[in-house]
């Protein structure tokens, strides 16, 4: 009988609350907004965390001594410059898995013409550490997804993701796609 009580008297809060909300906003003019936390800003734009961290690291060494990173805060409009949309991940994933690193049983990949693009866009199930040669391979395609992309986000972080790779090569490492 208590509970009921209890229960009644939350009900009649909330409601009220509710009641004054709308009241405010009729009268007043008062908006009450419930909105995602922000990570962070670059420039005058929002940062959320970044969905996946590109990491140069000394082939056999862990990310974790990684000195050097590039946070992917723009992937869908990264793969949107090699021709993937948000959906084409979910086709490929329920055809082909999750593990298959972009590539299908006959050779097919995900982005066709960036074999390491396709290869690292499961980064966010499990990390991706890249040869010495796809590393170097990688620095050709992010040159070329720059060009074919529209979105000034995504070719920022091309150009840093390439420029990495490039460092690493020079330091005799290699480049690791993986989860913040």
């Amino acid at each position: 009988m208590r509970i009921k009580g209890v229960l009644i008297f939350l009900g009649a809060l909330a409601a009220l609350l509710v009641l004054s909300c709308i009241g405010l906003r009729y009268f007043l003019g008062i908006r009450f907004e419930v909105r995602k936390a922000e990570m962070g800003t670059h420039g005058n734009r929002p940062v959320s965390a970044p969905l996946g961290v590109v990491r140069a690291v000394a082939p056999g060494s862990s990310a974790a001594t990684a000195t050097d990173s590039v946070g992917i805060h723009a992937f869908n409009e990264i793969y949107a410059a090699i021709g993937v949309q948000p959906q084409d991940f979910e086709r490929w994933e329920n055809a082909h898995g999750m593990y298959s690193q972009g590539v299908d049983a006959t050779g097919a990949m995900l982005a066709p013409g960036y074999p390491i693009l396709s290869k690292v866009a499961s980064m966010y199930i499990d990390p991706v550490t890249l040869t010495s040669a796809e590393t170097s391979a990688l620095v050709q395609e992010c040159q070329r997804a720059i060009l074919n992309s529209a979105n000034e986000s995504a070719k920022h972080e091309l150009g840093a993701i390439g420029a990495l790779a490039e460092k690493a090569l020079s330091n005799s490492a290699v480049i690791e796609f993986g989860h913040p």
